[in-house]
């Protein structure tokens, strides 16, 4: 669980009674209830339909898709206790102890990192189910700090730990996995270009050339 969020009544319990009484399951989730699942707009429909070979997807709701593109579980009390999902956030799991890796997170993923929840759930997705907790909800209060202001920095991590995500965890190497994996990072660059923020976007591509550097230098 994160240092960072407000567990409201009964949310452990939930995330318990929904792991015992599913002996498949091999990791849980609550639900965030400030941040939950948005439904994709046209132009990101669009990117996922080519991640995915041209399906659409009635929800998005707690999916993967593509070399890494998550959504968030729904925050919806009548669907039922125990929601099938295809990806975990750290904000509050529950996995089982012997699904685990050892180390659970690799050396890449150091300090306040990015996507480590996604490779750690991933990998425990390759044996058991994971599962969204409707009923265990907490808000999440997004606490700031030193490390998430620096922009470059951001950049560069955000490429780095997605490219190990996508070719190490999920094995998707191709040529058109790099692409798409391209796509989608671009895409998630786009928001300063619509709010005029120009030198947050310079600032995002030199991030991304570094990036970039690491990964070649590391190969």
């Amino acid at each position: 669980m994160d240092d960072d969020i407000t567990l409201e009544p009964r949310c452990f319990s939930s995330l318990w009674s929904v792991m015992q009484s599913i002996p498949t399951a091999g990791g849980v989730t609550a639900t965030i209830v400030n941040e939950a699942y948005v439904a994709p707009g046209r132009w990101t429909k669009a990117l996922l339909k080519w991640f995915e070979g041209g399906r659409e997807r009635a929800t998005y709701a707690g999916a993967c898709v593509g070399p890494g593109y998550t959504f968030w579980p729904a925050d919806d009390r009548n669907q039922a206790e125990a929601v099938p999902v295809e990806w975990l956030g750290t904000g509050m799991a529950l996995y089982r102890r012997e699904l685990l890796p050892d180390p659970p997170f690799p050396n890449i993923f150091h300090g306040a990192s990015l996507c480590e929840d996604l490779a750690l759930s991933l990998t425990v997705a390759k044996a058991a189910q994971l599962f969204q907790a409707s009923r265990a909800r907490y808000i999440h209060l997004n606490a700031g700090g030193d490390h998430k202001s620096d922009v470059r920095k951001i950049a560069s991590m955000n490429l780095v730990n997605r490219h190990y995500v996508m070719t190490q965890v999920m094995g998707k190497t191709s040529f058109t996995d790099y692409l798409q994996l391209a796509a989608m990072i671009a895409f998630g660059m786009l928001a300063p270009l619509k709010r005029g923020q120009w030198g947050v976007f310079a600032t995002q591509l030199v991030g991304c050339a570094q990036g970039c550097a690491k990964i070649i230098s590391s190969r």
